[in-house]
């Protein structure tokens, strides 16, 4: 098998010993085209999903850009042939149909067919023991250290760490954060709160509820097994001040306990990433996943990029003020921008379902966020 040379691009959203290392991902030369298939099925009852894509070149650039394949067949297979169907959504994303979660007694692969009649597949996995204790966050303000203008300077955030408790085996987690905030159009209808405009279809929104886009970083943890029921914290991720603080700020972190084989993949594309030089330095050790080639592959050589995983999931939420931080900022209100000539077109600081982001509930937003 070649050597690889590509960074999984396309993964969205993803340390050793008690530490949590952020691994951003990037974008490295690539050798060929590779298929990319990225995703998990848990214990949370919810719509699930995989990512598909390929990778192709960027003309002279020696760059990689993901190609999003938006005409397979995906399909999540159980060890008694029961199938779990997935559909494409956007950018390459096929999510499950419904509500769908991982049963303990069962074990899953993901099959995609592409157009053409290639199929791959993973291997089987199968649900692991939960944590010892469910996820919790803590978050609190701090400040870290940033380069400006070649000085560095002192900026103000949120520190967001987990507790882990100690268990009797080690255990393997990775996070999944999201962020989600209330955005405000100064230049709206002038509604005092959301509450005023519940359930307004035919007229501009000022307040609409928004789900962040997802950090690009990828968080590991290896916990150690030594003395059972001890607790720690661990840092997740620094969130700085800014506009999205202005109302209510959600951070979710969704901790997934894996296998070891799943975790010593990630951590082998973090080392990777760390161990990846220049253009003419010698080429990295190749990183594979659990995903083979069927069709046309008798010895299983041929392998695409990416992992399939069944984790045990437990989603934790802390709704931030800045009560609740002990600051009192005021931001920028956001201004329309003078049109050239003809009839202005509608603009985002009038009307927040103009705002682009993963997802905007405008109002309706998710029903654990209550107001």
């Amino acid at each position: 098998m070649k050597t690889l040379r590509t960074l999984l691009y396309g993964f969205v959203l993803v340390g050793l010993s008690t530490c949590v290392d952020p691994y951003e991902f990037e974008f490295q030369k690539d050798t060929e085209e590779n298929f990319v298939i990225d995703g998990y099925l848990s214990n949370e009852h919810r719509v699930h999903q995989i990512r598909v894509s390929r990778t192709t070149h960027i003309g002279d650039f020696n760059g990689v850009v993901a190609d999003y394949v938006t005409n397979a067949t995906v399909v999540v297979i159980d060890d008694q042939g029961a199938e779990i169907s997935f559909e494409h959504d956007d950018a390459g994303v096929y999510k499950s149909l419904g509500p769908v979660q991982a049963l303990p007694d069962r074990a899953y692969k993901v099959r995609v067919t592409l157009i053409n009649g290639t199929v791959y597949e993973s291997n089987f996995q199968t649900l692991p023991e939960a944590a010892p204790i469910e996820s919790e966050l803590i978050y609190e303000l701090g400040y870290q250290d940033v380069l400006v203008n070649n000085t560095i300077q002192e900026e103000q955030g949120v520190k967001v760490s987990a507790v882990v408790e100690k268990g009797a085996e080690n255990q393997f987690y990775r996070w999944e954060m999201n962020h989600y905030f209330i955005i405000e159009s100064d230049a709206g209808p002038g509604f005092r709160n959301p509450q005023e405009q519940r359930g307004l279809t035919d007229t501009e929104l000022r307040f609409c509820f928004i789900k962040d886009y997802p950090p690009q970083e990828l968080y590991l943890l290896e916990n150690i097994s030594n003395t059972p029921g001890d607790s720690y914290q661990t840092e997740i991720e620094f969130i700085p001040i800014s506009n999205k603080f202005e109302y209510v700020f959600v951070v979710e972190g969704r901790q997934l306990v894996m296998a070891e084989d799943a975790y010593r993949y990630w951590e082998d594309i973090q080392t990777l990433a760390e161990n990846a030089g220049g253009l003419f330095d010698s080429a990295p050790f190749p990183v594979i996943g659990n995903i083979t080639r069927v069709t046309d592959n008798p010895d299983g050589t041929v392998v695409g990029l990416g992992y399939f995983g069944v984790y045990n999931a437990s989603v934790d939420r802390k709704f931030m003020t800045q009560a609740s931080l002990g600051i009192d900022e005021e931001f920028a209100p956001c201004t329309v921008p003078p049109s050239p000539g003809g009839e202005p077109r509608p603009h985002q600081c009038q009307d927040c379902r103009l705002y682009e982001f993963p997802e905007n509930y405008e109002n309706s937003p998710p029903s654990w966020w209550g107001y």
